[in-house]
């Protein structure tokens, strides 16, 4: 279901360098993933790199579920997904790690479907402007290749303490196939439970495009369930997710929900025609130089 939640947005891995630069940092800065908060510590398995990849579950639960419509949506996304071959687009991520809430992440983002291939260039916050990611599970021996200024050209374990810092997910749950994937996962689990409030809101926008909000609410905290609130916006043109967040329950009775983690696609451009060159590490628009090192 279209939960977004990276919820799984994703979504994601995006600030793999962090550690590359900071490689003092303590070992309890480690981010967690919000799927292995709630199963054991586990991070999720890698998606298929073939056709696969679209494929879902079958559909199956109660038709009066409140859950079922968002889902049949969820379905028909994937179905949309299948016809995009890749897209560019600026990503602003948000996330809570180890409790803390970091601040907004401003990236160029390129993804290509078949063969899988991501390319992030971070433009904020300060900190972090120039550093670059590329992710081609076939390539590179299945390693994160990053560059930092005055760090130089490093790769990176996808699921090791240093590629997970400062990130909930890791880089190859990036992409919104993968997003609706790994949330089908999660509403499918979910339609075993009620306790489940959906609204959908029609003509919301987000940076002026036209979307529909599905909103989720579980209003009472239990062990089985993920978030609080989360929320989706459908892109109506393009059928897409732009829009994910998602909160976890009040700290103290009265108080707000907290805010776990944000998503939003900005400026998408589809089926762009994004070519080898792209996901390479030898592209001079790059800025991969020299012998690549292992930071892990």
């Amino acid at each position: 279901m279209r939960i977004g939640l990276l919820l799984v947005l994703a979504t994601v891995s995006w600030a793999m360098l962090s550690a590359a630069a900071s490689a003092q940092q303590a070992a309890s800065r480690a981010g967690t993933t919000f799927i292995s908060e709630n199963s054991k510590g586990s991070l999720p398995a890698p998606p298929p790199l073939d056709d696969s990849m679209f494929e879902l579950p079958p559909l199956v639960g109660p038709e009066n579920h409140p859950l079922m419509p968002a889902l049949r949506r969820a379905y028909e996304g994937m179905e949309r997904m299948k016809q995009i071959r890749d897209y560019t687009c600026t990503l602003i991520k948000r996330e809570r790690v180890n409790g803390e809430l970091l601040p907004p992440e401003y990236i160029e983002l390129k993804i290509r479907h078949q063969p899988f291939g991501a390319y992030l260039y971070f433009r904020a916050p300060t900190e972090k402007r120039g550093r670059e990611a590329l992710y081609v599970p076939t390539e590179n021996r299945g390693r994160i290749v990053g560059n930092a200024p005055n760090i130089g050209t490093v790769t990176l374990d996808p699921n090791s303490r240093r590629a997970m810092e400062d990130n909930r997910y890791p880089i190859y749950e990036i992409g919104m196939a993968n997003l609706i994937r790994r949330l089908v996962e999660v509403g499918l689990a979910e339609m075993q439970y009620g306790e489940c409030e959906v609204q959908f809101f029609e003509n919301s926008k987000i940076n002026g495009r036209v979307c529909t909000c599905m909103q989720f609410v579980h209003p009472v905290p239990r062990q089985e369930f993920r978030y609080h609130i989360a929320r989706v916006f459908i892109d109506e043109e393009n059928q897409i997710p732009i829009r994910y967040e998602a909160y976890t329950w009040p700290k103290e009775k009265g108080g707000k929900p907290v805010l776990v983690e944000e998503y939003t696609y900005l400026d998408v451009k589809l089926n762009v025609g994004l070519t080898d060159r792209d996901f390479s590490v030898s592209n001079p628009d790059y800025g991969f130089r020299g012998r690549m090192q292992d930071a892990d």
